[in-house]
């Protein structure tokens, strides 16, 4: 069975798709349209970002992934084995 570990102070709001062990930090907020947030296994957000899928606009996001704080990701595809800097905006 795959895990979500999510921070209490978190907020995720709707369903997101996930693979195995992946972390989702203090503050961080996912907003989801029906599963439009998919992350591949091992990837995290870290504290303070804020990620939003839509329909027409997924958020893909893949395997040994790293967003930095505060980061900000609007319907965008990250590849897999990335760093994303500190305050990275990715539309």
């Amino acid at each position: 069975m795959s895990r979500l570990n999510v921070d209490p102070t978190a907020k995720i709001d709707g369903k997101i798709l996930h693979g195995d062990n992946v972390y989702v930090a203090e503050g961080s907020v996912l907003r989801s349209q029906a599963g439009s947030i998919e992350f591949g296994n091992a990837s995290s957000v870290l504290e303070n970002s804020v990620l939003i899928g839509t329909r027409e606009n997924p958020v893909r996001i893949g395997s040994k992934t790293v967003l930095g704080h505060k980061c900000l990701v609007l319907g965008a595809r990250i590849g897999d084995l990335c760093e994303i800097g500190n305050g990275s905006i990715m539309l």
